[in-house]
Parts: C-alpha cells; sequence; structure tokens
C-alpha cells in the first residue's frame, strides 16, 4: 500500500460535521473548516476535511494546484488547508496528469484504481458486506469488472482474500 493508504488504515473516526450543497454555474467558494462549525466553538486537535461530489463534478484547488473532482470521488485535505471549490479553474486535465505523476510517480487514474482497490481489501477484511455492495461503494460499476480489477492486483479473486484474511484473523 501506498503511505496516504498506510494513514487511513490506522485512523479511526470519531465524528463529524456534514453540510449539504448544491450549485450551479458559474460558481467559487472559498473553505476551511473553522471553530463556527462547532458546537462549543473549539476546534479539535485533529480534523480531516473532505468533499465528496454527489453528482457533476468541481475543481478543488489548494495554493497553486487544481484537482477535478467527479461524481463518487472524495477530496481529502487531512490538515484542514483553506481551500477553493470551482466550477472551472486555469488548469488543463494535461498538466494536471503531468503535475500528479510527478509528485506521486503514478499517472491519477492508475492511482485511483489502485487506491479504491486498496480500500476493497480493507473492506473484504473488516466487513461482512457482499462483494457486489463493495464493488459498487469503492467506485465500480459491475461486480466482475471489480473481480477481474481485484484478481489482476492481488492475484487471488475478492472470495478468496477474505477467506485469507478470516483465516490470518483467527491466528
Amino acid at each position: 500500500m501506498d503511505a496516504l493508504s498506510d494513514v487511513f488504515a490506522a485512523v479511526r473516526l470519531s465524528g463529524g460535521v456534514f453540510l449539504d450543497a448544491e450549485f450551479t454555474a458559474p460558481w467559487c467558494v472559498e473553505s476551511q473548516v473553522g471553530p463556527e462549525e462547532f458546537p462549543q466553538g473549539e476546534m479539535p486537535a485533529h480534523l480531516i476535511a473532505y468533499h465528496y461530489v454527489v453528482a457533476g463534478r468541481m475543481f478543488v484547488q489548494v495554493g497553486d494546484t487544481a484537482v477535478e473532482v467527479a461524481a463518487g470521488e472524495i477530496v481529502m485535505l487531512p490538515r484542514n488547508d483553506g481551500h477553493l471549490l470551482a466550477r472551472e479553474v486555469g488548469l488543463s486535465r494535461s498538466a494536471f496528469a503531468e503535475r500528479f505523476s510527478a509528485l506521486l510517480g503514478t499517472p491519477p487514474m492508475h492511482y485511483l484504481a489502485n487506491w479504491r482497490l486498496q480500500l476493497a481489501a480493507l473492506r473484504l477484511r473488516d466487513s461482512p458486506a457482499a462483494t457486489a455492495q463493495i464493488a459498487f461503494d469503492v467506485g465500480y460499476d459491475s461486480e466482475a469488472a471489480f473481480c477481474r480489477a481485484f484478481k489482476r492486483a492481488f492475484g487471488v479473486t475478492p472470495a478468496a482474500w477474505r477467506r485469507q484474511a478470516d483465516r490470518v484473523a483467527m491466528v
């Protein structure tokens, strides 16, 4: 797993603040979770801000770096950095892909596919949810496509992975 996956495997969330919003074009919002979001007005010691896109797409910009986020995707800001949410930003997909690859050493789509499979592996280990539900939850439209991708990445089917994880847990 990559470093981010290792961090999330160890994180246990204890609460949350949820805001629901709908936007129509053109729009741009500056965002950062602040003390006013909490009942006692006190920020927690550790806070991970995130945005989940239900429909459409948006750009999230932190400093000079912008990332496109589409429906079904999440962008996480583990340090609660101030950021802009916008419908459009002055960064092409190819420029984004180039920056992403330079920073992480892998193209964005490969990173995302691997990230989804790592999440699925954790869910298979820790949850009794059906394979089809896990596949859907991590972004696959078909259980068959998920099973093929999982086997290609891990060398075993999701069911075999789950059985192996169960055996390790029993020891």
